[in-house]
């Protein structure tokens, strides 16, 4: 084949490569195939027993619900019995579990789980176009691919699968879950300062109930909750105001006017709870419901009693201009399972927010915050999201590497990352000296002492390594620090730090 390829002008080469990938990889694609119920049950019972985070040993799917599209089945929703389900793929190109409820039940009017399932159809369909049409963008997923068709296999002979290794340094936690305890919801007490709405709605379009004051919002929720993680900010910046259309999720607008709030009211963090699941004071009602109006009018909110709808590409910006959070913050519509994962070991959170256009019901999606990750599914890894409803809906979510032809951007997401306090967060480990910032971590922790100011937090990197120059380590102001598995050293001895 060397000598075949020398004697091919130089021009021409890259369609010779381009057959090659064809040739190596049609016997790959050929085998390709839908699978049969029982083989998407015996591979999905294999994963919640030993693969999964949270796995069950003694794991039964009790039944087995298709997903169809034009009479095609192109996704599963495993039900558990006593509880707990999967929303599952039906082919061997796509992955056998895409989000996995311990505890959950499934609820098929959820936008985050029609999210899902639209979100299973367009990468098979992606994929079988790609095959179909020989697309050469196609060939940076041959390894990945192939691997997959045996992971299917083994997981649906009952077999623990052996997965590619990762690149990740072997320093990294398999496994983190960020503190993020807060169960909110975007119901009462959360929306009381939202606008009423159309009271006159007895039915939503979306299947939703109306309810009355207006919903927070999905967008409003997980960037609350992430406010809530870091207790963060005393106060916003200013008074925000914007020209409210009405509430036209049920029907035709109703109650349009300006809406306002004032963001330089101090935050009763102290008195915002995980949840109110037990009932809360009015003074916790109150500082939960100033929170997220607040946060929902900054996103200028698309108020409705069936749905309120911001922009998940608002988040960064919102943060940085109302709530005093750093200038780093970013988001992205390439999904970056590395990157995500990497924040996650720095202690932020992440946003993402996904959606679809559904022709008879208009824009779906939903917003979650993405708090912690699970190496044992690598190279597609696990990551455990808060869905803002309440916790009865925090699962973990599979993030598929392999986009096919079409890439990224016909899946509708967003994530954003950089998530931090401008001030009180400080980061700590770089190869060079730093300001501390998420872009910009400190060097070491001599720098941190020297240049973090009072009441700083000084974050570590999961599982990092951290050494100092002095004989000992003097901390003369007040200064907190944080890490998970995270060695403070002079020499070969060093302390462990424990998230707090």
């Amino acid at each position: 084949m060397k000598g075949i390829a020398n004697k091919i002008p130089r021009a021409n080469r890259p369609w010779v490569s381009i057959l090659l990938f064809w040739l190596i990889l049609t016997p790959v694609f050929s085998q390709a195939k839908e699978l049969g119920e029982q083989q998407v049950r015996s591979a999905v019972q294999t994963w919640v027993r030993y693969v999964t985070a949270d796995a069950r040993p003694n794991a039964v799917i009790e039944r087995m619900e298709p997903y169809q599209v034009n009479g095609k089945t192109v996704a599963y929703i495993a039900h558990l019995s006593g509880g707990g389900f999967c929303l599952c793929g039906a082919d061997d190109l796509v992955l056998p579990v895409y989000l996995y409820s311990p505890k959950g039940t499934y609820d098929r009017d959820n936008p985050n789980y029609q999210y899902i399932l639209w979100e299973i159809e367009t990468r098979l369909k992606n994929l079988q176009t790609g095959i179909e049409e020989k697309d050469p963008k196609l060939q940076p997923y041959e390894e990945a691919l192939a691997e997959r068709a045996v992971f299917w296999q083994d997981l649906s002979a009952g077999r623990m699968p052996r997965r590619m290794e990762g690149k990740a340094p072997l320093v990294e936690p398999d496994m983190i879950e960020l503190p993020v305890t807060s169960h909110w919801t975007q119901r009462s007490p959360y929306n009381n300062s939202c606008p009423i709405g159309d009271v006159d709605c007895t039915a939503c379009p979306n299947d939703l109930s109306p309810i009355s004051p207006a919903r927070l919002g999905c967008v409003a929720t997980a960037t609350a909750q992430i406010m809530k993680y870091w207790n963060w900010p005393l106060s916003g910046t200013e008074e925000r105001s914007y020209p409210w259309d009405g509430d036209d999720s049920c029907d035709d607008p109703v109650g349009a006017q300006e809406l306002s709030a004032d963001l330089t009211d101090p935050y009763d963090w102290q008195n915002m709870p995980d949840d109110c699941e037990s009932g809360c004071s009015q003074a916790q009602q109150d500082a939960l419901a100033e929170l997220c109006y607040e946060v929902a009018v900054a996103l200028e909110t698309d108020f409705g009693v069936c749905g309120s709808f911001s922009s998940g590409d608002k988040i960064d910006d919102v943060l940085k201009s109302y709530f005093r959070y750093h200038e780093d913050g970013r988001h992205s519509e390439t999904i970056d399972i590395e990157e995500i994962a990497e924040e996650i070991q720095w202690l932020r959170p992440v946003a993402m927010r996904g959606s679809r256009i559904a022709k008879e019901k208009g824009k779906v999606g939903h917003a979650w915050v993405i708090y912690g990750y699970n190496k044992g599914t690598d190279p597609d890894r696990e990551f455990k999201v808060n869905m803002g409803w309440g916790g009865y809906f925090d699962d973990w979510y599979t993030l598929d590497n392999v986009y096919g032809p079409n890439g990224v951007y016909n899946l509708n997401r967003i994530q954003v990352t950089r998530i931090a306090p401008r001030d009180m967060a400080k980061f700590v480990g770089d190869s060079d000296a730093g300001d501390g910032s998420p872009d910009n971590p400190y060097k070491d922790i001599d720098e941190a002492l020297a240049e973090a100011p009072e009441g700083a937090t000084l974050m570590f990197k999961a599982g990092s390594d951290n050494t100092f120059s002095g004989d000992s380590l003097v901390i003369n102001r007040r200064l907190t620090l944080k890490g998970k598995d995270v060695t403070i050293r002079k020499g070969a001895k060093g302390v462990v730090i424990h998230p707090h």
